[in-house]
């Protein structure tokens, strides 16, 4: 099976938000002259920087189901 990135294609990620996230991400969308998706990828990418900077989110991050260090996902 060829991975996204042989195909040129990018990898797909599906996110399940609140009624109330959905609404609020449209509406600054629009506000924006934006997409959602383009919202949430600029959201990820500020993510990734600040923890790359060594900042530290300011909530615990539950482990996936059988993983007792989460520095193991990296």
């Amino acid at each position: 099976m060829m991975q996204a990135a042989e195909t040129g294609k990018k990898p797909r990620t599906t996110a399940t938000l609140t009624a109330d996230q959905s609404r609020l991400l449209k509406a600054m969308a629009d506000r924006q002259k934006v997409s959602v998706s383009w919202l949430i990828r600029h959201a990820v990418d500020r993510l990734i920087e600040e923890e790359s900077r060594g900042l530290q989110l300011p909530f615990d991050i539950p482990s996936p189901a059988g993983a007792s260090d989460p520095k193991r996902l990296k």
